[in-house]
């Protein structure tokens, strides 16, 4: 019976401490872009390779953004959020940039994404 006791609070450790790391890994941000520029805070996100990593970004106005090197687009419609997932697989700093709906750039970099080695 002792052994039993053990070994369920061995596994009841083990997934605290896996629940945890997830948890401190998650980073979540939160954007409103007015006239195709941030409205406040800085305009770089930072994170951590493998991060799991949460965006909420609105728009006063209806625009794509770009994601360069992940390669990523994202529509946007005026004054309603919209909740992304980033990944985080690729190190570097990533600018994410206006285009139209046509294909075109816009306005330039929205903000930077930067993600460092573990």
């Amino acid at each position: 019976m002792n052994r039993k006791l053990i070994s369920g609070f061995l596994l009841s450790s083990t997934l605290l401490v896996v629940a945890a790391t997830v948890l401190a890994d998650t980073r979540s941000f939160a954007l409103q872009a007015v006239g195709g520029a941030l409205s406040e805070g800085g305009d770089t996100i930072t994170v951590n390779q493998d991060d799991s990593v949460s965006l909420s970004l609105v728009s006063d106005k209806a625009l794509v953004v770009h994601l360069h090197g992940y390669d990523l687009e994202y529509a946007l419609q005026a004054g309603t959020p919209l909740q992304i997932d980033l990944p985080s697989h690729l190190i570097g700093r990533f600018p994410a940039e206006i285009h139209h709906y046509d294909g075109g750039h816009g306005k330039g970099v929205l903000f930077y994404y930067e993600v460092y080695p573990k």
